[in-house]
């Protein structure tokens, strides 16, 4: 007898070009069960609830919950979506230059037994990027563009009026977003989570 590999429940928080991209995917063994989105939208699919009411959302139970929202999001509901007995996966990695929001999540994903896991974010080929550094990479330029309300929660909203934007903008000069930045740390819990077998390391993000 042939087992099927059991299907995850997924939630998705935000539902912009990731969010999307996931929902069109067609995952094999992933059932996208609920949305949360800024506003109320009248694209519902079948099958996919979107709500813009968290307790709407988390009435819901995953396995899984992608945040594509931005810093805000992770702030929001990131320890809510942990305590709700689902692993959080973070694309806006930015978020724990707070590293006091860092370590929160953290202590609510070994408290509960899940996993709280860090990509490479939206650094497109960053792991490709750590491999070629190996063979003696001199420097890399990325240039990275963002619609305004991406920088909101971040050192730029103090900067910039980011609702007033008309044209492109460097929100920080480079110096500036190296100091705000600080370090970003790639972080998975196991589940449970022995002291011996959890860890974390150290990696510099955006």
């Amino acid at each position: 007898m042939t087992l099927r590999p059991a299907v995850v429940r997924l939630g998705l928080i935000g539902y912009g070009a990731i969010g999307k991209h996931i929902e069109g995917a067609g995952l094999e063994n992933i059932e996208l069960t609920a949305v949360l989105v800024k506003r109320p939208r009248n694209d519902q699919r079948q099958g996919v609830k979107r709500t813009h009411e968290p307790d709407r959302l988390f009435a819901h139970k995953f396995d899984a919950v992608a945040e594509c929202a931005g810093h805000e999001a992770v702030r929001a509901h990131g320890r809510r979506v942990l305590e709700s007995g689902a692993d959080f996966l973070v694309t806006s990695v930015g978020a724990f230059t707070d590293t006091a929001l860092f370590d929160r999540l953290l202590a609510a994903a070994r408290a509960n037994g899940r996993r709280l896991i860090l990509p490479s974010a939206g650094i497109g080929a960053l792991d490709i990027l750590g491999s070629a550094a190996v063979g003696g990479l001199d420097s890399v330029t990325v240039t990275v563009r963002k619609d305004p309300s991406a920088w909101k929660g971040t050192v730029a909203e103090t900067l910039v009026d980011l609702d007033a934007l008309t044209a492109p903008r460097t929100p920080c000069s480079t110096a500036r977003c190296a100091r705000a930045r600080g370090s970003i740390r790639r972080t998975s819990t196991s589940r449970p989570p022995p002291p011996s077998q959890e860890s974390a390391s150290t990696r510099r993000g955006s």
